[in-house]
Formats: C-alpha cells, sequence, structure tokens
C-alpha cells in the first residue's frame, strides 16, 4: 500500500477532486433526466399515431 505526505497542499487537491466527483455526478444525473423527459414526450407524441401505423402495416 502506497503511503502519502499529508499536506495542506494534498488536502486542497482532495477536496477539490471531490467537488469536482460531485458536481459531474450532478451533471451527468440532469442529463439523464433531461433524457428521459424528452423520450417520455416523444413517446407520448407518437401514441396516438402507432394504432393507425399498425391498422395501415395490417392492410398492406
Amino acid at each position: 500500500m502506497k503511503t502519502m505526505e499529508l499536506s495542506p497542499m494534498s488536502v486542497v487537491l482532495s477536496d477539490s477532486y471531490v467537488l469536482v466527483s460531485s458536481e459531474s455526478v450532478k451533471n451527468f444525473k440532469k442529463v439523464v433526466k433531461k433524457h428521459l423527459v424528452s423520450v417520455c414526450k416523444f413517446l407520448i407524441c407518437i401514441s396516438p399515431v402507432y394504432p393507425q401505423y399498425v391498422d395501415s402495416m395490417k392492410n398492406s
């Protein structure tokens, strides 16, 4: 196991890494949420058209 010298600079770097990681997780959650909302909107938009599409495929 490696040992690390504890200095004020190493603490600052460690804290900033944790902050950056938490920010990236928050950003990822926002992106996923936006994507899910857009997919749901798309599915709601095409849902009335889908039965007509199926009927037209049966008639062809």
